[in-house]
């Protein structure tokens, strides 16, 4: 086990020429919904999120997939690009995530406020660029 905290830049356009309406499938369960015209960060962050972290199961396989309006309905469990990362090594993953017009998810502002403080939530780790946080060491 290590005591890494890892940090996923992503730079993601909101103006999606394709889009879904989240209804998925009856083998896959429900699927991501594009709803940037209905709310911030409605075509990146939930897409995003399961592609860096994954997700567990929802449901059973006789439920209909998962109905973004309700709340009800069956996901299909999907393993992340961080995986192994999350569940075998049990680092700290950080999806940093800011549109290309300027937002920025509440979990990058929150995980930035926290860097400010200087608070960590893990113990402190040598490496190349010395010892301490990383906004020590970028300010190396």
């Amino acid at each position: 086990m290590t005591d890494d905290e890892l940090y996923e830049v992503k730079c993601s356009t909101p103006l999606q020429q394709s889009w879904s309406a989240g209804h998925g499938s009856a083998k896959g369960g429900g699927a991501p919904a594009t709803v940037g015209h209905l709310y911030a960060f409605g075509s990146t962050e939930e897409r995003l999120r399961v592609q860096v972290r994954g997700c567990r199961a929802r449901g059973q396989a006789r439920d209909p997939p998962f109905d973004h309006k309700t709340g009800r309905g069956r996901v299909a469990a999907h393993r992340g690009d961080y995986f192994d990362a999350i569940y075998n090594k049990k680092n700290k993953v950080v999806l940093v995530l800011v549109e290309a017009l300027g937002g920025i998810i509440d979990e990058t502002m929150d995980e930035l406020g926290r860097l400010a403080r200087g608070q960590r939530t893990r113990r402190a780790r040598s490496t190349a660029l010395g010892t301490g946080s990383i906004a020590r060491a970028h300010n190396a």
